[in-house]
Formats: structure tokens, sequence, C-alpha cells
């Protein structure tokens, strides 16, 4: 019984092979399952220009056909809204059910062939201007079966001609995209990005689209109105500091090199420069010698250049370089009580030289 029934259902997939042949596409499935498509078109006398929607119907058997229905669904609608694949999928399931028992398959692709027939006019709007199609407006059919107002269609592919124009240029400029030579570049569909072909003169010369007509006064003093409230809370916004300026931001730690340098930053020390140690002396006036019982001073005024001091002074120096900058703001002096204190010897010292040196020329 089960051999009878898988040759009844062979031999009518046969028959609906001859009858549209290469529209008609069978596959079984591993289950024992199969499933038929089939390209459906309306019905105008093989004129394919005036074949404005199109369906692919899918019908899935069971082993259990035609004893059971088949499975019925709708792939790659065109100019088809939802309503009307809604009410195509519920004719079709109820022709089935009404053929039970007996086989289905040709009568189910007639009633779908029927119901494009039908409704050869294409449903839904323009994606370009996004308003619908009305009786009399010029519209074009591409070869992925997408509708548009002609009118529409020609601005669109005017635009998508500047676009590649500069992207061609830019290629040209770019030398590092070598490899997109072979790459052409061509206007697509807005919908499904399929290449397109037209005539642009003929589409732009179309009559546009009759629009809707809006009431401007009444719309435009709404808007004003929402736009005077909407302005006023945004001056609210902006004074509280609600409004953050992204722009303004980025720029706001902005350093440019092209800025001169403002006195503060010329005035500044140099790091680079020897630090002088400048300590306040308790020296009198009327004496030039200074004694380590005068407690750790430093002379700004002292001539000693012995080679010792000399030396001390480049150790204090180098020293006071290696200094971190907290160590140099905590302590503006780091020496020591010894090191005050040979240096003021080496200070007196020097002084007391030259007080001799005075006197033996005053004697000769």
């Amino acid at each position: 019984m089960k051999m009878a029934a898988e040759s009844d259902v062979l031999s009518e997939i046969e028959v609906l092979q001859s009858i549209y042949l290469e529209e008609l596409r069978v596959c079984r499935k591993s289950d024992r399952d199969w499933d038929v498509s089939v390209d459906l078109y309306p019905s105008t006398a093989e004129d394919s220009l005036s074949q404005f929607v199109r369906l692919t119907l899918t019908l899935t058997l069971d082993s259990q056909y035609p004893s059971s229905p088949p499975t019925i669904s709708i792939h790659n609608p065109r100019g088809l809204s939802d309503d009307k694949l809604l009410s195509v999928q519920r004719c079709l399931e109820a022709e089935a059910q009404a053929w039970l028992g007996t086989p289905v398959l040709y009568q189910l692709i007639q009633k779908a062939k029927e119901i494009l027939t039908e409704s050869n006019i294409p449903h839904g709007n323009c994606v370009i201007c996004l308003y619908g199609f009305k009786e009399g407006e010029v519209f074009t059919k591409t070869s992925c079966y997408h509708y548009f107002h002609s009118h529409c269609l020609g601005r669109y592919a005017s635009h998508s001609q500047h676009d590649l124009r500069e992207r061609e240029r830019e290629r040209e400029e770019d030398k590092t995209r070598g490899k997109m030579e072979g790459q052409e570049l061509s206007v697509v569909c807005p919908v499904c990005r399929e290449p397109l072909t037209y005539d642009l003169e003929v589409l732009l010369n179309s009559p546009a689209p009759h629009f809707p007509k809006t009431e401007g006064t009444v719309l435009g003093a709404e808007f004003q109105r929402k736009w005077a409230e909407l302005q006023s809370i945004l001056e609210r916004q902006r004074e509280k500091g609600g409004i953050i300026d992204p722009e303004a931001e980025s720029n706001r730690f902005l350093i440019h090199i092209n800025q001169a340098p403002t006195e503060a930053s010329s005035i500044g020390p140099d790091p680079d420069s020897p630090l002088s140690l400048s300590l306040p002396s308790t020296v009198p006036p009327s004496t030039n010698q200074v004694t380590a019982s005068q407690g750790p001073q430093l002379s700004g005024q002292s001539e000693c250049r012995t080679g010792s001091g000399s030396r001390r002074r480049g150790q204090l120096k180098w020293s006071r370089r290696r200094e971190t900058p907290q160590e140099r703001r905590g302590s503006p002096s780091s020496l020591g009580e010894k090191d005050m204190a040979k240096l003021s010897l080496s200070s007196g010292r020097g002084t007391e030289l030259r007080g001799r040196d005075r006197a033996q020329g005053w004697r000769v």
C-alpha cells in the first residue's frame, strides 16, 4: 500500500514537471518527505513587463500524502502586502482541505496563479518617497520585482551616479586600493541591493507622483509653539549648567603648539640652571670675617676662590640637583651644620690671606 502511494506521488510530480518545466523544483528529504517549489507569476500572455507581482510557492508532502494535506509556505513575495499574503495562505489551505484524499498539487498551484493575476497591482509604498501608488501614477518595476515611482527612481539613480563618480575619484587617488580595481561600481536597488538597469532620461522625464497636500499653516503654528516651549527649557537648562557641549568639552584641555608662551611661564626658573643658595646673614657690615661660632651662615658677597671652596660648591650643586621636587619644596636649604662650618672657615681663611697680602704690599 505504501509503495502504491509513493508511486502515485512520483507520477503526480512528473506531470507537474512536464507542465511547469524549469519553474518547478523538487527536492527529496532524508525522512521521505518531498518539497515541491514553483515560481508563480500573473497570467499576462507572456508579457513580462506587465507582471507586477510574483511569489514562490512551496508544498511539503509527508509520507501520508494525499491522506494528509500538504504544508503550504510562501517565499520571496514581490508586490504583495502582508494582508494579501495572509489571504493567499488561508485560501490555499482551505483548497487543500477541500481536496483531501486526492492529488491536489496542481489545483493549489493554479489557485495561487489566479490570485496573482487578480492582484497584478503593486501594493505597499514607494520606499523612496514613502507614499503609496495611486491610479494614473507612473511607476517602474525592477528586475528584482520591487516597485518605485519612476520619477523617484530617476532622482535616486541620479544621486547614486554622482556618489559613484566621487568614489571612483577617491579610488584613483588612493594607491592602497589596488586590489579593488576589478570591482565595478553600479547603482543598486534601494531594497535588495541588486544591480539596476534603467534609462535615466526616461525616468527623470516621468511625471512626479501626487503627494497629499498638508495644511502648512496649522502645522507651522503648532510647530512654532512647540519650538518656543523647547527653547525656553533649553535656556533654563543652560543657565543651570545642565547642557554639555561635546566640542567645548573635547577642547577644554587641548594644548595648541602654535600658541606663544605666557609671561608667567617665561619667568619661571630654569630646571637646568644651577640653583643658588641664599641664607640670611647676621654678619655686621663692619667686618669681613665669618667664624664658626656665628652659626651656619653663607655670605652672598663672599669672594672665596680657593680650591676647597670651589669643590664644595660643586658638591652642593650636584647634591642639590638630585633632590626631588617634594624635598626641594619642603626644605629650602638642606646643608648641615658641619658643611656650613667648613664653608664659613674657608671663607674666613680666604679673607685673612687677602688682608695679609695687602699689609705686605703696604710695607714694600
